[in-house]
């Protein structure tokens, strides 16, 4: 275990990795299936420091786009359907089930009812993310979760999105290579357009993200039983992961795309509460 700043105050965290480590009647203890294949990758893809333990990822999708622009990259939308491809890489959906894991929020107790809100969520995935590199930098600078929208604050919170987002803008249209981030969040709606998809988030009612339309048809082939399953059932949410840059007329497009089936509590479909 170790003692993280969180707020204002301090907690009592988890070593990433270690939960199949800790005694079976402690707390923090969680088992690995071993068919799991995020379980499995996340460890064949690791490379830990062990006195920091702060970890490296090796990611089998880009965060650097590189060439002529393609929004809804078909080799990349391949690699995160199939995280087997390269097993000495972590896919998408790895990451994603990782930061799940690290930020305990396969977790449940009586006592969090009524107390897991998306600012709780979004503020644990951020602290688990600390405990991460890639490229050489925190996975925390490369991720995006919006923040909880209040109507009062709509233009400070708005504000406060463009102003993170401006590294991920092309600085010239002929720019070649730009910086994406990662998404994560919950989906709201998926809205076709006449090439394509407005994805909206929730927490976000004042700017949708795109995805062209090959990658939505990639999504609705792999994910349309769940999200069939989500449309029609009060008791589920969608997380959403993607990998996006922003146009240059500020749009965010995404070029990677996961999905999670979660419960009202955060906790994904099919695991154990605990």
């Amino acid at each position: 275990m170790y003692i993280a700043r969180f707020g204002e105050g301090y907690i009592v965290k988890r070593m990433p990795g270690t939960a199949h480590l800790h005694a079976s009647n402690c707390y923090s203890y969680e088992a690995v299936d071993e068919d799991d294949d995020t379980a499995v990758a996340s460890r064949s893809e690791i490379q830990r420091n062990a006195t920091t333990g702060v970890a490296t990822l090796r990611l089998d999708f880009s965060l650097n786009q590189q060439g002529p622009r393609r929004r809804g990259c078909a080799a990349a939308a391949t690699q995160a359907a199939d995280v087997r491809s390269r097993p000495s890489r972590m896919g998408l959906d790895g990451l994603l089930h990782l930061l799940w894991r690290e930020a305990e929020l396969t977790r449940w107790h009586p006592s969090f009812e009524g107390r897991r809100h998306w600012g709780l969520v979004r503020r644990l995935l951020q602290l688990a993310a600390k405990d991460f590199l890639v490229q050489g930098q925190s996975l925390a600078d490369w991720l995006y979760l919006p923040e909880p929208f209040r109507a009062e604050q709509r233009d400070e919170i708005a504000a406060r999105r463009r102003a993170s987002w401006t590294v991920l803008r092309p600085k010239h249209p002929e720019d070649q290579t730009r910086r994406l981030a990662l998404l994560i969040g919950e989906l709201k709606a998926i809205e076709p357009m006449r090439f394509g998809a407005r994805v909206m988030i929730r927490h976000q009612p004042d700017q949708c993200f795109v995805i062209d339309g090959g990658l939505l048809r990639r999504l609705e082939h792999r994910y349309g039983e769940l999200l069939v399953r989500w449309s029609t059932r009060t008791d589920l949410r969608v997380v959403i992961a993607g990998t996006f840059g922003v146009e240059s007329n500020g749009t965010p497009a995404l070029q990677v795309v996961t999905l999670m089936e979660v419960g009202l509590n955060w906790v994904p479909v099919g695991q154990q509460l605990q």
